[in-house]
């Protein structure tokens, strides 16, 4: 029951109330001033506090800042009046008794008192408990998107690194098939030299020297093709605008770049494999041209594994306007009708470890970002059919970005005044086989070992070219041009790197270069640049 304290001076009054009402249930305390009420606030809680306004030396109203967060009070008096009730009201009073009061006007006042003290009580406690549960629940949320924040980086590294095994795979067999097939192509690099200083007699005859000179040049020729393709295809794509692209010419491009997979690695397992063609005469495609050789690629690579001894994969062309169709079609094991739902889900795959399941749905997402589309048709064992639909150049705008570029002018032919170059290379062969061809063209060569020696050279010898190699051990051809341009601010500086198409497509041009040669070099690319340079000057 709720406890009521009593503060009244006048004994017999507090004697009254404090049994009527008890007599309804409640639990009484009296006190006769505000000092003792006060005792009785500091030790215990009362809902009610029924207190005289008119008390000795402390009037009642002062009692009202000692009563705690709901806990009602009644101000009684003998003299009402509306001041002295609007003064109790303003003094945070709940109600005002006058006296004399009846037994019912008594219970009515303290009745609503404790009543709304009972609600208010209600009313803090629901709202402490939300409180709490809010703070659980936040707790919760905070936990568990903790535990959400660390699956997501959980799985995005277990991507990253399925990803990584892909191209890691990808790029051993990309490794181990220009490894056979540069092997191949040393053996008469390396074998006829050979040969030919064990046998004296043929260096004596002119054709078979001029029969094994030739021989090693094509060699060299394969070599570097070899390079060339493999460049083209892992180059970066700095403007992945669509471009117009020959269809045949991609998928021919593509069958080069993985013959060694194909062919090759294929003989080695146990597999014949043929690729053959069926071309059609269609438009150009616009499409990505580095994406669609990553495509095909993926294709390919796709088919060969499907193929267990002996197969074809057959490359077809055909038009379906506004769309040229390309279909890869495989003598493979197929696939049947739940595998071909699912294999465009990352990382489904059925080649076990051998697999990561990225292939399909990567080359699905590169043809629908290019603006075409990727549909599979197979059925167990009788082959699977790959159906690219990609928009013809004749029947869809050009972007922007694919602007074409005009051939280069013609350089004209003529002979130079003899020049002085100064050429740097930190590599005696490449350094002394520049000089050689320098020598030949009339020129004057000054060999450098490394850019130190070069910009010293530079100081006490008026030079008209600089021909620099880049990637040199302590000063970098970078370094060399730029400083070589503070020493002799007009003169040519020429580039040489086996980075040289890579620099080109990118735009890289380092600061003071003028010209950019891709090693190796011919005598006649160098001449020709030498003479293009010589005429044009360096920018000033």
């Amino acid at each position: 029951m709720p406890n009521i304290l009593i503060v009244d001076d006048e004994a017999s009054l507090r004697l009254l109330l404090a049994s009527l009402l008890e007599e309804d249930g409640y639990t009484v305390k009296t006190a006769t001033s505000v000092p003792e009420a006060r005792e009785y606030l500091r030790s215990q809680s009362f809902d009610v506090v029924l207190t005289d306004i008119i008390l000795p030396r402390i009037h009642g109203t002062e009692l009202l800042p000692d009563l705690t967060r709901n806990t009602k009070a009644i101000m009684m008096t003998g003299e009402p009046t509306i001041e002295t009730a609007v003064k109790a009201v303003r003094a945070g009073a709940f109600d005002y008794l006058p006296k004399p009061f009846t037994k019912e006007a008594l219970l009515k006042v303290v009745g609503n008192a404790t009543t709304l003290k009972s609600l208010e009580d209600d009313r803090d406690r629901l709202e402490k408990l939300n409180q709490e549960h809010q703070r659980e629940l936040e707790r919760r949320v905070v936990e568990r998107t903790r535990e959400l924040d660390q699956a997501l980086a959980e799985i995005k590294l277990s991507q990253a690194r399925l990803i990584q095994q892909e191209k890691l795979k990808a790029l051993g067999q990309m490794v181990s098939g220009i490894a056979h097939d540069l092997n191949n192509i040393l053996m008469p690099v390396l074998g006829l030299p050979e040969f030919m200083l064990a046998n004296p007699k043929m260096i004596e005859n002119p054709k078979e020297v001029e029969r094994a000179l030739t021989t090693i040049m094509n060699a060299a020729h394969d070599a570097q093709d070899i390079i060339s393709r493999l460049r083209n295809f892992y180059r970066p794509d700095l403007k992945p605008g669509l471009a117009p692209c020959s269809p045949s010419t991609l998928i021919t491009q593509a069958i080069a770049l993985t013959e060694p997979s194909w062919k090759s690695q294929a003989e080695a397992a146990g597999k014949t494999i043929t690729i053959r063609t069926e071309f059609q005469d269609v438009p150009n495609v616009l499409i990505n041209e580095s994406t669609m050789r990553q495509v095909l690629t993926n294709l390919i690579m796709n088919s060969v594994d499907a193929i267990a001894a002996e197969g074809t994969i057959t490359f077809s062309t055909d038009r379906d306007d506004p769309w040229v169709i390309i279909r890869v079609s495989d003598t493979g094991h197929g696939m049947t009708e739940k595998i071909r739902q699912q294999c465009f889900d990352p990382f489904f795959t059925t080649k076990g470890e051998q697999g990561s399941g990225l292939g399909l749905p990567v080359s699905y997402s590169l043809i629908q970002q290019n603006g075409g589309t990727l549909e599979v048709e197979s059925e167990a064992g009788k082959g699977t059919t790959i159906i690219l639909r990609l928009l013809s150049e004749q029947l869809a705008p050009l972007p922007d970005s694919a602007q074409a570029v005009p051939p280069p002018s013609a350089l004209e032919e003529g002979v130079l005044s003899p020049l002085r170059i100064l050429v740097v290379d930190d590599d005696p062969v490449s350094r002394n086989l520049l000089m050689e061809y320098i020598t030949a063209m009339g020129h004057v060569p000054e060999l450098a070992e490394n850019g130190t020696q070069a910009l010293t050279l530079l100081r006490q010898i008026p030079f008209d070219i600089v021909l620099t190699d880049r990637a040199m051990p302590g000063m970098r051809g970078d370094e060399v041009a730029k400083l070589a341009k503070r020493i002799s601010p007009g003169i040519p500086v020429i580039m040489l790197t086996g980075f040289g198409s890579l620099m080109r497509h990118t735009q890289e041009r380092p600061e003071g270069v003028d010209e950019i040669i891709e090693k190796p070099v011919s005598p006649a690319a160098l001449d020709k640049t030498i003479k293009s340079i010589s005429r044009t000057g360096a920018p000033s």
